[in-house]
């Protein structure tokens, strides 16, 4: 027999440390997350660090030899002692004193989830005292809650609803079929909701709910079921749109009391961006399908009239109206249990005419630079400012101020960053940097922004459907991801091969889908990409990147980084993509001296301007070369002819120059058109035959006392001028 691994996990759970501690050796210290130290496997300096959550995980990382994130202490400690998976099992076993028992689960496939069996009891038990101290402290805090929903407040009451005074937060209970409460979901004053830890999801009913009238309406959310109940509707609960497997046969025990002639609508919510992508229509869809597979009948879905986002929010615009005005005003959509698409897929054929009288258009988050729906990939070498360029737009985005200071942003979106390579530390000082320099306040953005500092791994399920659920929950509109290779989990040569990119990638592509949320991925360029070079999609490094963005925003440094000036920084950046935006430019960055305080100041420059200025840069550096080689070349010649003070003919005067004809000449005709230098006779000490003295023609420097000249006039010609001696 082997080890249940899930029961080992679950048992070590908060007793990671001292696991490391006994098993690997590792110290208290090395297990601090505030404090990274020696890795005890590389000994590299400040390289080895234990994360936040360490305790409940195992999760530790070397950025030498252990780069990734893991997802928990099994994976650290096959690292740490060179051992296989069934061996670090068994190490975590033999400490916690868990004996062999059944059979061991492989780490590298997903198990399939068994629904569990009805009435299972949570993974904390919730003690009915609990409950009752809860509703207890509900008292006058249920009928503000009720105000704020606009619901009544006998309905709360109904579900049990009460109000937990430690965490100021209203609480309603998630039930299984039998009645009994499974989980606590927390609804806070700012409408987020949360399930408490330990617990696991049911369902929300009142235990009257079979004696309302009309059909059962399976509706989103404890606050829908609470707008029923105030309308005089029956209705039960899901905790979200796409029903999860544990409480489907929940849902299905409830239901199958029910008279056969009585009625059973899905009825989802118009939460989507448009009518392709609605996370609520298609939860719906997929409850419907699930129930009528379950219940062997089918189950109509519907989404509430008069386009009203839910149930509670088609009440609170019909105060007056009853309970079967709504049910009324429902269009029903039944499923066809024959269709293999359980999701109610529609391939939208249309003919040419109705396409072309179709209006299309597309939106742009960032005018000109980011369209809506379409993944954006940001690529760049080292020190080209990747992760403070992509902060600058996803503050821009959030404040809904100009991107780079140009690019106008319409409409302010919900965007979430998850940035693990800069370190928390850099990531809050660059983004504090760009606020300041935006006038904007970091804090001020709230829930605009929200911030993640480990890397989602793309191809493990479970992280993917917690972004989901964090996305759909919160309404981000663009999440972007910094950087690709911490996300990947690729092994040997896959990050070469396009096809094992893609498949990764394809779960980004997935998570837009069913969010509609429009992501973000930044990625690094080949190494030893030259400065200087326009940068294109051929320079990213890795395959299937290219193919996969329908939209890019490339940098390169226009020159090679220089330590002297570490906060200058002059960049070429292109972008462009599917929806026909395209351009190019160059982003000019001061950001300063630590040691003088930091800043962010930016300026955007067409290439064509840059290249003029560089044409006029080069243009000017010519003619200071020129002038500098005129001007040595001007000592040159005077040098040489202060060497015949009598004179002497061009000839010895250009060989003493040193200079060939091309530099001599102009210099010399120059100097004898300033009158620096003349024409003049001069002997060499030669004879002629007849004794006379030999006179050559040949040129000297002109001696600066003789272009003084002598005033000869008289002092009546000089009358009233100023004397140039005392008489």
């Amino acid at each position: 027999m082997k080890f249940d691994v899930l029961e080992i996990k679950t048992a070590a759970s908060g007793r990671w440390k001292e696991i490391l501690q006994s098993v690997c050796g590792l110290t208290e210290q090395q297990l601090n997350p505030k404090r990274p130290g020696p890795c005890p496997k590389c000994e590299g300096k400040d390289r080895f660090r234990a994360f936040n959550d360490v305790a409940e995980t195992g999760a530790v990382l070397c950025r030498q030899c252990f780069p990734k994130r893991n997802g928990d202490g099994f994976a650290a400690i096959q690292w740490l002692k060179n051992c296989n998976f069934p061996e670090a099992v068994k190490c975590v076993a033999d400490f916690l004193g868990i004996d062999r028992s059944s059979p061991i689960h492989d780490p590298g496939k997903r198990q399939r989830q068994i629904a569990p069996k009805l009435s299972q009891q949570p993974v904390k038990a919730i003690e009915p005292s609990f409950l009752t101290n809860l509703e207890a402290e509900g008292g006058n805090r249920l009928q503000l809650l009720a105000e704020r929903l606009c619901v009544s407040l006998e309905s709360l009451q109904a579900l049990r609803a009460g109000f937990d005074a430690s965490e100021n937060c209203w609480t309603f209970p998630e039930r299984t079929a039998d009645g009994t409460t499974c989980g606590l979901m927390r609804r806070y004053h700012d409408g987020q909701k949360k399930m408490m830890k330990g617990h696991k999801h049911g369902l929300y009913f009142s235990d009257n709910w079979r004696e309302f009238a009309g059909p059962v309406l399976i509706v989103e959310g404890a606050s829908d079921v609470a707008a029923a109940l105030t309308l005089g509707l029956s209705a039960i609960g899901r905790p979200s749109a796409i029903l999860p497997g544990t409480v489907l046969p929940e849902l299905e025990e409830l239901l199958k009391s029910l008279p056969e002639d009585r009625g059973i609508i899905v009825v989802g919510e118009n939460d989507g961006k448009d009518d392709a992508k609605s996370p609520g229509r298609d939860g719906a869809i997929r409850t419907a399908h699930e129930l009528s597979e379950c219940l062997g009948k089918r189950i109509p879905w519907a989404m509430p009239p008069d386009d009203a986002k839910d149930l509670r929010s088609w009440l609170k615009a019909n105060l007056n109206a009853k309970g079967l005005e709504f049910v009324d005003a429902m269009i029903l959509r039944h499923i066809d249990l024959n269709e293999e698409d359980a999701s109610g897929t529609e391939f939208e054929i249309v003919d040419s005419k109705v396409f072309a009288e179709s209006v299309f258009k597309t939106d742009f988050l960032i005018e000109g630079i980011m369209a809506a729906g379409q993944p954006q990939l940001y690529s760049g070498p080292s020190k080209a400012l990747k992760t403070s360029i992509l902060v600058d737009q996803c503050v821009s985005l959030a404040a809904g101020v100009p991107f780079l200071n140009v690019f106008n942003v319409p409409v302010a979106a919900r965007v979430l960053l998850l940035s693990s390579e800069s370190g928390t530390a850099t990531l809050q000082e660059t983004a504090n940097r760009i606020c300041n320099a935006k006038r904007i306040s970091l804090a001020e953005l709230g829930t605009q922004l929200f911030w993640g500092f480990r890397p989602p791994q793309l191809t493990d399920a479970q992280h993917i459907e917690t972004l989901t659920s964090f996305i759909l929950k919160n309404r981000i509109d663009v999440i972007a991801i910094d950087p690709a290779y911490l996300s990947m989990n690729l092994q040997g040569n896959e990050a070469s091969n396009q096809f094992a990119v893609g498949a990764v990638l394809a779960n980004l592509t997935a998570l837009q889908a069913e969010t509609g949320c429009t992501p973000i991925l930044a990625s690094h360029m080949r190494m030893h990409m030259q400065a200087g070079v326009m940068p294109a999609l051929d320079h990213i490094a890795g395959a299937g990147f290219g193919q996969w963005a329908r939209q890019w925003l490339l940098l390169n440094r226009r020159e090679t980084y220089n330590e002297e000036t570490p906060g200058s920084h002059s960049l070429l950046c292109t972008y462009g993509g599917s929806a026909g935006h395209c351009g190019s430019m160059v982003i000019e960055v001061e950001e300063g001296r630590v040691q003088d305080g930091r800043f962010w100041q930016i300026s955007i420059k067409s290439l064509s301007e840059v290249r003029n200025l560089k044409d006029k840069e080069r243009e000017q550096r010519k003619r200071e070369n020129e002038n500098r080689t005129y001007e040595n070349h001007r000592v040159a010649v005077l040098r040489a002819m202060r060497r015949f003070p009598n004179g002497e003919n061009k000839t010895e005067i250009k060989g003493a120059s040193g200079l060939n004809s091309k530099y001599f000449t102009p210099v010399f005709l120059d100097l004898l058109s300033a009158q620096e230098i003349e024409a003049c006779s001069f002997d060499r000490g030669e004879r002629f035959k007849s004794g006379r003295l030999k006179m050559c023609q040949g040129f000297r420097i002109v001696d600066p006392a003789s272009r003084i000249r002598t005033d000869t006039r008289t002092p009546s010609e000089t009358q009233g001028q100023c004397p140039t001696s005392s008489a």
